[in-house]
């Protein structure tokens, strides 16, 4: 896991080194298996997911090798407790910015819910360039900004 994210740590686009980087530097104990044909809890076909109760990464051995599955379901693997804690800050700031943009997302994958909204901000730079662009409530900040 951490070579794989210290191989994106050396990619000359700067936000997915950086990112890579403090990823690989706090993954901790998590897991990641390759499977043939993934398919989630749904028996849906997937590039990848989490799975927080055996805090294990799960990829398709062809279409989750990339940088965007493996820094979103990291970003999954880093978040998800976190995000399922009522009481915690980030979760309830998170959770108040998800509310305050889902509807200007369209079908972005990131506005199905929280935890999708918090692993494509940092994973996908489709996703980020759209919360570049929403400002929430018209005010002076952008979603990224917050």
């Amino acid at each position: 896991m951490v070579s794989a994210l210290r191989f994106f740590a050396a990619s000359e686009n700067t936000f997915l080194s950086k990112v890579a980087a403090r990823y690989a530097d706090v993954i901790g104990a998590t897991k990641i298996e390759l499977r043939d044909e993934l398919r989630d809890a749904s028996n849906d076909k997937v590039p990848g997911y989490f799975d927080p109760a055996t805090n294990t990464i799960y990829l398709d051995s062809v279409t989750g090798i990339n940088s965007h599955v493996l820094l979103h379901e990291v970003g999954h693997a880093l978040m998800s407790h976190e995000l399922d804690n009522p009481n915690s800050q980030l979760s309830r700031q998170m959770t108040q910015l998800y509310d305050a943009v889902k509807d200007s997302l369209d079908s972005a994958y990131g506005a199905t819910n929280v935890h999708e909204f918090a692993a494509e901000a940092k994973a996908n730079p489709e996703f980020r360039e759209t919360l570049k662009n929403i400002h929430p409530n018209g005010g002076k900040f952008s979603a990224w900004d917050k």
